[in-house]
């Protein structure tokens, strides 16, 4: 049984949205424990907030299970990285897409290509306000498969 560590923990404030590397202790996401069994094999996920937290650990979960993954996150590029290192280091592809909280409607369907993502999963901690966009430019952004 691995020795984690028990409460009480240090009390820690950081802005939102937080870095994993000035958490204390480190959160554990499964980077060592976790195993797959190729339950999500030729799948491709799309998950929001997955540069940390529980995305992160859904990040490791769903590429040792198999899966390719699209990880959006807002600004934590550092956290991105390692977790798409952890990604790589399961055998699979990562594609990191910083600035982005929010999977528009249209995500994983394309005319073309029809469930090119099997799972679309959303963990990101804040999201923030986002000017809805008008009718005319959802549906160009949609036609030309944006």
């Amino acid at each position: 049984m691995p020795n984690y560590p028990t409460p009480p923990f240090p009390s820690q404030k950081q802005p939102m949205p937080g870095f994993t590397a000035r958490m204390d202790p480190v959160p554990d996401h499964g980077e060592k424990s976790y195993r797959g069994s190729e339950r999500l094999k030729g799948k491709r996920a799309i998950i929001t907030g997955g540069d940390s937290g529980i995305g992160r650990a859904v990040a490791i979960a769903y590429a040792r299970e198999g899966a390719d993954l699209v990880l959006s996150y807002l600004d934590e590029d550092e956290d991105a990285d390692e977790t798409k290192r952890l990604v790589e280091q399961a055998g699979r592809k990562a594609i990191l897409v910083s600035g982005a909280s929010r999977i528009p409607p249209t995500a994983g369907r394309s005319s073309r290509r029809r469930s090119r993502s099997s799972v679309v999963s959303t963990f990101s901690s804040t999201t923030p306000r986002i000017r809805r966009a008008s009718r005319a430019s959802t549906r160009s952004a949609t036609r030309s498969g944006n």
